[in-house]
């Protein structure tokens, strides 16, 4: 019975995904011809700040979220005090890390380059995803009218690129469109525990926020590494390089992120069973990861081959040729693509299910370091390379410690 079930969310968050994947298809090439290259910079920074404030603002209840709903999904009061502290907790992390962030925007670009609009717009992200709630869906696998109200939006904000962005002046616009999903699914999850589980917003004792934050450190910890793993190279670039160089590296992360994020599909479909299992047993825990690594891992070595050969042909065909000279970076980070595929099972699953958090924290930890000291130091001499090597030896050298820890301790774990 399990199988069905995992099948069909995975393909449902996997719809999900491709929304996140195929609409990018289509908007993004739009917005780096009509904005142009060094405007898409721009765009690409603020966006790229945007994100990192917003997934430090989940602070990992993407996987503990998940983890602790699929134990408790038929106990409503636990689940209402947990929306409340989790809330509360995002709530307040979202507020300071916007302030960091709208800070760098301010001192890396030029004045004048970025409306206030804009700068709010960042804000405004970070407080809507903290009132997106996926991770209690995937919790009680209860998909489906979620993943199509988040379609729809990205359809929708799509829509209303193509109507309302007509060239560099239309910068804000593009920013404040972006946000549309986020509203739309904040709307619904409000809806859906007020109506579903008769819940309603209590601020709740500082000392269940406190205890929330401590009990969520090592699952966040992986997370807010991972993150300013695979996003501060470009805005460390946008500190050395002009913003024409940024819009057409951006292009090319762009593209590898998207492919890229189809791992969070996986991870999501398969993280409930496998921490279910893992619970039962590790052996069985571990013959579910198995399992689903046999059949995904190989889908994703076929895709990131493909990518490598045809870099040059699919970015011409879809932003045109100012942005071929830039294609190379695209069939190095297929590289990272794949690492990072092996890195959803043996590390985000596997550790985590298995009690072995820190162990991962730390890993992370470890190739977030190195990516970062070659995002930093190395853009001046490599210039949109520096991203390139800093995504392929951080990813790596995740993997390396991953593998040494397991082989290192108890070989049954493996």
């Amino acid at each position: 019975m399990q199988q069905p079930k995992i099948l069909k969310n995975f393909l449902l968050l996997l719809g999900l995904q491709a929304s996140g994947f195929i609409l990018p298809l289509i908007s993004f090439p739009y917005l780096a011809r009509t904005l142009g290259i060094e405007v898409l910079g721009i765009f690409s920074l603020v966006q790229a700040i945007s994100i990192i404030v917003t997934v430090i603002a989940d602070y990992g209840y993407i996987t503990t979220g998940t983890q602790r709903v699929s134990v408790h999904r038929d106990d409503y009061i636990y689940l209402g005090k947990l929306i409340n502290a989790s809330l509360s907790l995002r709530l307040l992390i979202a507020c300071l890390a916007s302030c960091i962030g709208i800070f760098y925007l301010i001192f890396a670009l030029p004045s004048g380059q970025v409306e206030l609009l804009s700068l709010l717009s960042v804000l405004t992200m970070a407080l809507l995803g903290s009132l997106n709630f996926p991770w209690f869906f995937q919790g009680i696998e209860r998909m489906p009218q979620f993943t199509l109200i988040l379609v729809a939006s990205r359809v929708g904000s799509v829509i209303l690129l193509f109507l309302l962005v007509s060239g560099p002046r239309s910068l804000s616009a593009a920013l404040w469109i972006n946000i549309l999903p986020q509203l739309v699914g904040a709307i619904y999850c409000l809806y859906y525990f007020s109506k579903k589980l008769m819940w309603r917003y209590e601020i709740p004792k500082f000392s269940i926020v406190k205890e929330e934050a401590q009990n969520g450190w090592h699952f966040f910890t992986p997370t807010f590494y991972s993150i300013f793993f695979t996003q501060m190279g470009l805005v460390a670039l946008g500190l050395y390089q002009s913003q024409a160089v940024v819009g057409g590296y951006a292009v090319m992360d762009r593209l590898a992120k998207a492919v890229a994020s189809i791992n969070g599909a996986v991870n999501q479909a398969v993280y409930p069973q496998a921490a279910l299992a893992m619970s039962r047993s590790h052996a069985e825990g571990v013959q579910v990861i198995k399992k689903y690594a046999a059949i995904f891992l190989p889908f994703f070595l076929l895709v990131c081959i493909a990518l490598a050969i045809a870099s040059p042909l699919i970015v011409k065909l879809l932003f045109g040729q100012v942005y071929v000279k830039f294609s190379d970076a695209l069939s190095l980070l297929a590289i990272f693509i794949f690492a990072s595929a092996i890195n959803t099972f043996i590390g985000v699953i596997y550790m985590t299910t298995s009690g072995r958090q820190k162990e991962y924290s730390n890993a992370v930890l470890f190739g977030t370091c190195l990516a970062m000291l070659i995002y930093f130091l190395a853009p001046k001499l490599i210039g949109y390379y520096a991203p390139v090597l800093g995504l392929i030896s951080g990813e790596s050298a995740i993997l390396i410690f991953i593998v040494y820890k397991l082989l290192k301790g108890d070989k049954n774990y493996v």
